[in-house]
């Protein structure tokens, strides 16, 4: 053989025992490739427990692929600090003593053969005393993949019927109509709402009211001739009222006051006679003529097209990102001054009004990368733009809408914290983008005017989750005030959220305000809002 083909060989030799070693060496993770097992993402979860009893965790339910993987694919990494955790098969046991309260975290990871990934999970303890008649074994929201996450967009909201009921003094519990979880509402400060008092009633007036007739006026009236049609066609007329809409104008004309003088003669016998002058008709045409001449009023006026100002009635709306996630909104109606408008985008719905001059401009959180804006005006026309918003890889956000002059309000405890420390996010407290992005927090937006008509208003906690972001759990608040004209009334509290820019769910509540006269100062419903859970890094 020749040199050449001998060199070949050897090269082929070590090509094909090198391929074998790496085959060899990375079997496992070339098999978990095959079965679609690297596509294995681990989801964080939330259970509801009660404390002092043993309840299975099935956390695999909302992982995507896990169920391909062998039981001993999952491990436990990290304990709660309260309670402990066991691995059964494909899914964990956790029992605590009956003082563990409040929020307990441990992680597990899916050993996919090529790599590991990792998840929370957020125990939600309770009381023994708490009247919940059964905890599911299941997070408290189930996918099927990621992929149905941003199905959700698009699905109908399912609002559940709440009743408020008392439970003690100090609390309030919403009963759900499902076997759903309860919710605990906590009653402030203790301050008597009272129903408003009804509109006063007229003072009746002592005594009918009667006609007097002419002799009660010591015969000073007299009896009023009737004039023929034709006589006051004939008359002069002055114009007594203008009738416009959006584009004509009308005129109508009454007779002149001067010739209807004579309309009273001091002689009723004579009466006919005095509503005409002394000479004969056609002086009369002479002098009508007279009046009238010089003047042509037409009986339709061209349409106006333009603004008080002077401008063009035009319809403009645009939208450009800005820092943060945010979106400019620009409208401009200048027909259309102090006028409300609604503004949609993604779940979120705001009623708004215009300026003086029919301009108007917002700053609104993004929920999607590829943000899509409607303005639907008045009369049923819509105004569209969309833009792309680059900044939301980063970003979580969490928006409840209502309508309705309702005072609420979103409250955000970030890991731990508690009320009016600096951990305790709301729009009431000062917060922006820049405070949020520099030290790794959340910040708060109120969206919609309350002062429109039948208004609709949003709240919007956003968190930018930066290296220097904690880990844990944001526990959500809805605090939502009584006051005479809401109290006893029913509303409906609807929620959604985004991350990364991608809608991954919404929800409704129903709730009934405190009767009138009830002495609550406002309602706390802890659990009308899914609470944050923010992962290791």
């Amino acid at each position: 053989m020749r040199i050449n083909e001998k060199m070949g060989l050897v090269y082929t030799a070590l090509f094909l025992t090198v391929s074998v070693a790496l085959i060899t060496q990375n079997s496992d993770a070339l098999m978990a490739a095959f079965r679609g097992e690297s596509n294995v993402k681990a989801v964080d979860d939330i259970f509801t427990v009660r404390a002092g009893r043993e309840q299975r965790l099935f956390v695999l339910n909302n992982d995507v692929n896990a169920k391909k993987l062998p039981p001993q694919a999952l491990a436990l990494v990290s304990q709660p600090s309260c309670g402990l955790v066991k691995k059964i098969g494909s899914s964990f046991v956790y029992k605590s003593s009956p003082s563990c309260v409040g929020h307990q975290t441990f992680t597990y990871s899916l050993d996919t053969g090529a790599r590991k990934v990792f998840a929370s999970v957020v125990l939600r303890l309770t009381g023994t005393r708490d009247p919940i008649d059964s905890v599911a074994s299941g997070p408290e929201t189930e996918l099927t993949n990621l992929d149905a996450q941003a199905s959700i967009n698009g699905s109908n909201l399912e609002i559940t019927n709440v009743y408020l009921g008392k439970s003690a003094s100090t609390e309030a519990t919403l009963m759900r109509k499902s076997s759903a979880k309860l919710a605990k509402i906590a009653i402030e400060q203790p301050l008597r709402v009272n129903r408003p008092e009804p509109a006063a009633k007229l003072a009746k007036v002592a005594g009918d009211f009667t006609m007097s007739s002419a002799s009660a006026f010591g015969g000073q009236m007299q009896e009023v001739a009737e004039v023929s049609a034709d006589i006051l066609a004939s008359a002069p007329t002055m114009t007594d009222s203008t009738m416009t809409d959006s584009t004509l104008t009308g005129q109508s004309n009454s007779p002149l006051a001067a010739d209807l003088a004579a309309v009273l003669p001091h002689d009723p016998a004579n009466s006919v006679a005095a509503v005409l002058p002394q000479n004969n008709a056609a002086n009369l045409t002479e002098r009508m003529v007279r009046a009238d001449a010089g003047f042509k009023i037409p009986s339709v006026m061209p349409g106006i097209d333009n603004s008080p100002f002077g401008t063009k009635c035009l319809t403009e709306l645009s939208t450009r990102p800005v820092s943060g996630g945010m979106v400019e909104l620009t409208l401009n109606l200048p027909c259309l001054p102090n006028t409300r408008v609604e503004i949609r985008h993604a779940k979120l719905t705001i009623a708004v009004k215009t300026g003086h001059s029919g301009t108007l401009t917002q700053i609104i959180p993004a929920f999607e990368k590829s943000a899509h804006f409607s303005v639907q005006l008045p009369d049923g026309r819509v105004l569209m733009s969309s833009v792309n918003v680059p900044d939301l890889e980063n970003i979580d956000r969490i928006a409840v809408q209502w309508r309705g002059n309702y005072s609420i309000a979103l409250h955000a405890l970030e890991f731990g914290a508690s009320q009016k420390s600096s951990g305790h996010v709301w729009f009431g407290a000062p917060s922006d983008y820049k405070h949020a992005d520099k030290y790794g927090r959340g910040y708060s937006v109120q969206l919609g005017d309350s002062s429109v008509q039948n208004p609709i208003q949003a709240q919007v906690y956003s968190l930018i989750q930066a290296n220097n972001t904690k880990s844990g759990v944001i526990e959500l608040v809805v605090a939502v005030r009584a006051t005479a004209a809401n109290c006893g009334k029913s509303q409906v509290l609807r929620s959604f959220r985004s991350k990364g820019g991608l809608m991954v769910g919404a929800s409704g509540l129903q709730f009934k305000m405190p009767d009138c006269g009830d002495k609550a100062q406002s309602i706390v419903l802890k659990n009308a809002v899914r609470d944050l859970i923010i992962a290791a890094r």
